[in-house]
C-alpha cells in the first residue's frame, strides 16, 4: 500500500521535474536564438573600431607614413595616395574578418573558400587588369580594385551569415 503510493509519487514527481525542465530548456534556447550567439557583435565591433582608428591615421598622417620609407617627393605623394585609398578598404576589413572567423569557427570552412575565390578570380583580378586600362586611374586602379574586392567579400559574408546555413554545420 503505501510503499506503492509512494513510489507512484516519486515517479510522478520526476516526471512533472522532467516536464518542467525540458520546457525551461526549450524557453532558454528559444531566447537564445535571438541572440548573437556567434560572437559577431563585440568581435566586429572591437576590429571595425580599431580598423576605424588605423584609417583614420592612414588617411590623416599618409605622407609623414609614407616619408618613413623613401623621402622623394614624388614617391612620397603616389604612396601617400595609395594609403588613402587603402584606409577606405581597411573601413570593412575588421567586419569582413569577424564574418569569416565567426563562419569558419562553426566549422563551415567551405563557404568561407569559395568567397575569397570568387572574389579574387572574378572581381579583384580583372578589376585590377581592366580600371587601368579603361579608366583614367592608372596604377590606383589596382589598388581601387582591391578596395572593391574587399566590399563585395565583405557584402558575400554577410548574406551567407543571415542566411544562417553556417550554424547547421556538423562539425
Amino acid at each position: 500500500g503505501a510503499l506503492g503510493d509512494e513510489s507512484c509519487t516519486q515517479g510522478f514527481l520526476a516526471d512533472v521535474i522532467n516536464a518542467r525542465a525540458e520546457e525551461i530548456f526549450e524557453k532558454v534556447d528559444q531566447e537564445l536564438r535571438k541572440i548573437d550567439r556567434s560572437g559577431l557583435l563585440p568581435a566586429g565591433a572591437f576590429l571595425t573600431g580599431i580598423m576605424f582608428l588605423v584609417s583614420l591615421a592612414l588617411v590623416l598622417w599618409a605622407e609623414p607614413i609614407a616619408a618613413v620609407f623613401n623621402p622623394d617627393p614624388d614617391l612620397v605623394k603616389m604612396s601617400a595616395t595609395f594609403l588613402r585609398i587603402s584606409a577606405v578598404g581597411y573601413l570593412m576589413a575588421g567586419l569582413t574578418v569577424a564574418l569569416q572567423q565567426c563562419i569558419t569557427g562553426s566549422g563551415d570552412t567551405f563557404m568561407p573558400m569559395v568567397i575569397m575565390l570568387l572574389n579574387m578570380w572574378l572581381i579583384q583580378v580583372p578589376l585590377a587588369y581592366f580600371l587601368p586600362r579603361l579608366t583614367g586611374l592608372d596604377v590606383l586602379g589596382v589598388r581601387w580594385a582591391i578596395v572593391i574586392g574587399s566590399a563585395t567579400a565583405l557584402t558575400a559574408y554577410i548574406i551567407y551569415y543571415r542566411m544562417g546555413k553556417w550554424q547547421k554545420k556538423q562539425v
